[in-house]
């Protein structure tokens, strides 16, 4: 409960500033990642958090660059983005954890890389991706501090590197590579989709396949019933808001605040719920910035089930494994 209302507040108090600063722009890169690195952390111990959020920053600031430098090139953009999402996918392998941050950097690269037109891309972009994480880092430490300074000591299981857990997980290599191999074949095939036919918002399609992506079939149906569900709520949720408040502005600033709290309240116990979150929470910090919601409202619909039948269709391409059942026989 405190973490998700100071992930919240941190997120929400840089939206604010950017954008009473006259820089709604700058709202984007700020508050996406304090609420990615504040999910990064989320039920660690405070040791081990601050450690995460350090890394998780980094990791996003790099694919924020990545994402900046082959923006300008079509071809670059789709060939980059299927590596970035080969590695993302294939870290899983490494826990959930190190899962959770590939997929949020995956998603840092495609919204970095295709970004609307009426926002501005620079490398201040990438240096408040920085900031907005390093603000969520000092926010944590400092409230430590206040109460425990010992708590901030790095636990001894703690200490194992990303490297030796990778190295360890051997009985989960052949199911993160084929992750990996799908994630980047529906991430390619996305991407291209999008910056080869110019369709509004190019990073909505490719940003949805990062998350739905699963390792294993099952969960990825499961997750795309869940996105294709949270998204045409969440939408259907903000254009209502948007069209019976008297302050547009104003409901923007509060859905961005919900949908940082719901995202960051159920990341782990109720994916649903964390889709409308998230839905609202990156429609509503667009929109801040001057990407208005109804002039897209159908079209991102629309682009979440063309992201969903990418991913299913990479189920099919690349199958699971055969499996022997008890009386020799073979199941998909």
């Amino acid at each position: 409960m405190i973490g998700a209302l100071r992930t919240t507040a941190v997120t929400l108090g840089l939206a604010i500033a950017a954008w009473a600063l006259g820089a709604p722009q700058n709202a984007i890169p700020l508050a996406v990642s304090a609420l990615f690195v504040g999910l990064a952390e989320a039920g660690l111990p405070v040791g081990h958090r601050w450690r995460i959020m350090l890394w998780t920053t980094t990791w996003l600031m790099f694919t924020a660059a990545l994402g900046y430098l082959v923006a300008p090139n079509i071809f670059l953009t789709v060939l980059v983005s299927a590596c970035v999402a080969l590695v993302a996918g294939w870290v899983g392998v490494a826990g959930p954890r190190a899962a959770l941050i590939g997929t949020l950097s995956l998603v840092i690269f495609t919204i970095t890389a295709g970004l609307p037109e009426v926002i501005t891309l620079s490398m201040d972009f990438v240096a408040l991706m920085g900031l907005g994480g390093l603000a969520q880092t000092f926010a944590l430490v400092l409230t430590v501090l206040l109460r425990n300074p010992k708590a901030l000591r790095v636990p001894p299981e703690a200490m194992d590197s990303l490297l030796c857990r990778l190295q360890s997980s051997s009985d989960q290599r052949d199911r993160y590579t084929r992750h990996a191999l799908r994630l980047a074949l529906a991430i390619a095939v996305a991407t291209m989709i999008s910056e080869y036919f110019s369709v509004p918002h190019q990073y909505w399609i490719p940003m949805t396949v990062a998350w739905i992506a699963r390792p294993d079939s099952g969960g990825t149906v499961v997750r795309v019933a869940q996105r294709v569900g949270g998204t045409i709520f969440g939408v259907s949720l903000l254009v209502a808001w948007g069209i019976w408040l008297p302050k547009p502005q104003w409901a923007l600033i509060i859905a961005i605040a919900i949908g940082a709290y719901l995202t960051f309240a159920f990341i782990w116990a109720n994916y649903t719920i964390a889709v409308f979150g998230i839905t609202i929470f990156i429609i509503s910090i667009f929109a801040l910035a001057g990407d208005l919601l109804e002039k897209s409202v159908f079209f991102r619909v629309g682009a979440t089930l063309a992201a969903a039948l990418i991913v299913l269709a990479t189920l099919v391409v690349i199958r699971e494994p055969k499996q022997t059942t008890t009386d020799g026989t073979f199941t998909q």
